[in-house]
């Protein structure tokens, strides 16, 4: 009997010892993976489904601007959103696929009240009976990225205000076919909207040939080639109108590289009138001088010095 109480006793000893022993490998535990989270360049949390904050790392805390993590545990999560209806949204994508990582972004705010966005990934886990436990999450500071975002939406809203109110035709071409153009092309050439231009290549708006007797195809395709090349161009060429109306256009040529991508930007000048009146003022010119040179009158001008300009025959 004494044997079986010794025996007994020994091994409640040796249970307490690895009950002990158990206990301290899980605080070793838990204290690496605090040190491994805290590292993290992102915020980890872990959130109960009504939003009680139950753990997250340091970087979390210096992210929203607090002190400590301990402030932010006595929070509830809800009172860091912008917009409570966000975490709504969190709440109903996550049930609906409990098992998956939600992806989503949303405002937060800072201790001081100003504000971020944040980029978070997050999973629900249910207990054995598939109630919401609790969210597992990692934030990511996107601010910097929203900001930039914001700025380019800007420029381009600034370039297409811009490249739709130009008084001039422009297009832009990929691979020597019309990528995008303004309204005023649309209207330049006769069209209705801009999908009658897009697709379609420079020579679908020329005649076969232009004025020197070259092809319009053969000839468009070198100067693309040399704008390409990064040498701009600038040229005067014979357009068609969707009615097969023929006009006279200064047209130049620039490389754009977008994206990583080329385009060759057009820019299209209607000189049809600059073109008459410039042939006006010469048959005017010739016609005045036919009458000086057949006038039966001496005639000369002399300029300011009195040095001879010009005698008629």
């Amino acid at each position: 009997m004494k044997k079986r109480l010794s025996q007994i006793k020994g091994g409640v000893a040796r249970g307490g010892e690895e009950g002990t022993d158990a206990m301290g490998a899980l605080k070793a535990s838990e204290e690496r993976y605090k040190s491994l989270t805290n590292q993290l360049p992102v915020g980890i949390y872990r959130t109960t489904a009504d939003g009680r904050l139950t753990y997250l790392n340091s970087t979390l805390a210096r992210m929203l601007d607090f002190d400590s993590v301990d402030e932010l545990l006595e929070m509830n999560v809800r009172e860091l959103y912008v917009d409570a209806g966000d975490r709504d949204k969190q709440l109903t994508k996550a049930q609906r696929s409990p098992k998956e990582t939600i992806r989503s972004e949303f405002r937060l705010r800072k201790r001081g009240g100003d504000l971020i966005w944040v980029r978070d990934n997050s999973r629900l886990v249910c207990d054995k009976d598939d109630r919401p436990e609790y969210f597992d999450g990692m934030l990511e500071d996107i601010t910097d990225q929203k900001r930039a975002e914001e700025t380019l939406r800007e420029r381009e809203k600034v370039y297409r205000t811009l490249f739709e109110g130009a008084s001039d035709a422009i297009f832009i071409m990929q691979d020597g076919i019309f990528f995008d153009c303004n309204h005023k092309a649309v209207m330049m050439y006769g069209f209705e909207k801009k999908e009658d231009l897009i697709g379609s290549t420079p020579w679908f708006l020329s005649p076969p040939k232009q004025p020197d007797g070259k092809k319009s195809d053969e000839k468009a395709g070198v100067l693309l080639n040399k704008a390409l090349a990064g040498k701009p161009q600038r040229f005067y060429w014979k357009h068609l109108k969707n009615n097969g109306e023929l006009f006279d256009a200064e047209v130049t040529l620039i490389r754009l590289d977008m994206d990583k991508e080329v385009f060759v930007q057009a820019i299209v000048r209607d000189v049809t009138e600059a073109k008459r009146s410039e042939q006006k003022i010469r048959e005017n010119e010739a016609n005045l001088k036919a009458i000086i040179e057949n006038s039966l009158e001496s005639i000369w001008s002399v300029n300011t010095k009195y040095e001879i300009q010009y005698v008629n025959e």
